[in-house]
């Protein structure tokens, strides 16, 4: 079974944390692995993060800033690292299409994106919210669970 670290999964700050439908899903997915046998933690607080990955050394990582730099000689030298996990990098839709493609970089260490829906500042109906809520949770789902897949089968 897998180890599955879902870090700062709603934002840097508290003030930024708009969308209270995000965490829930982010905790039902969570729930959803545990009961599968996964090990499985959640954290939104991104000033122990570093600390909790290191500690755990989780085998997928999903988060919407991923600490790169654990795993990453060149921005550790001579410091203590933890193996690459998968990485799940949570990303927020943009306005420009294909943006997410733009860096080399990032797309050499991320292994899959999930897209959070955007709702802004605008006052959706109830219902819309519950299906955005819904195909985010599931996006989430699918493909943690393809990673854990992947990692069981050595893929």
């Amino acid at each position: 079974m897998a180890s599955i670290l879902f870090a700062d999964v709603v934002g840097r700050t508290r003030e930024s944390r708009g969308w209270p439908e995000e965490m829930e899903a982010v905790r039902d997915a969570a729930g959803f692995l545990l009961r599968r046998g996964h090990r499985i933690e959640v954290m939104d607080d991104p000033e122990n993060v570093e600390q909790r990955a290191f500690a755990m050394r989780p085998d997928i990582l999903v988060s919407d800033q991923p600490p790169f730099h654990l795993w990453n000689p060149t921005a550790r030298p001579g410091g203590e690292m933890i193996p690459r996990p998968f990485l799940v990098h949570l990303w927020q839709v943009s306005s420009e299409q294909g943006y997410v493609l733009s860096s080399a970089a990032l797309l050499d260490q991320v292994d899959a994106f999930v897209f959070r829906p955007y709702i802004g500042g605008l006052q959706w109906e109830e219902q819309r919210r519950y299906r955005l809520h819904l195909a985010f949770q599931e996006q989430l789902l699918a493909t943690v669970g393809l990673l854990v897949h992947r990692m069981e089968r050595g893929v």
